[in-house]
């Protein structure tokens, strides 16, 4: 169901992204399409499925969007960044 938000990919300088309550619940598939926002900075997933399930899904969020300022209901600082890609980083070598 990814699919049903894929067309933010056709507007490339879209910085803020509200898809709250959307009943989005592939958070993959979700993320995947995030990812290749490349201005992508807000962005608000609260009250979807993907949420609760994706596992990790501050850090997975925070990690793999690099250019993520805001996520939900707090700002994305520094040091939360670091302690996240350092989580990934150790996570990826297992």
């Amino acid at each position: 169901e990814a699919f049903e938000i894929e067309h933010v990919l056709l507007l490339p300088a879209l910085s803020t992204l509200d898809v709250q309550a959307n009943g989005l619940a592939d958070g993959e598939g979700v993320l995947a399409i995030f990812k290749q926002m490349p201005d992508l900075r807000v962005l608000y997933c609260q009250g979807n499925p993907f949420v609760k399930e994706l596992r990790n899904y501050r850090k997975r969020m925070i990690s793999e969007i690099k250019t993520l300022r805001y996520l939900d209901d707090r700002p994305v600082f520094e040091d939360e960044r670091r302690r996240c890609e350092a989580w990934a980083r150790g996570f990826a070598e297992g």
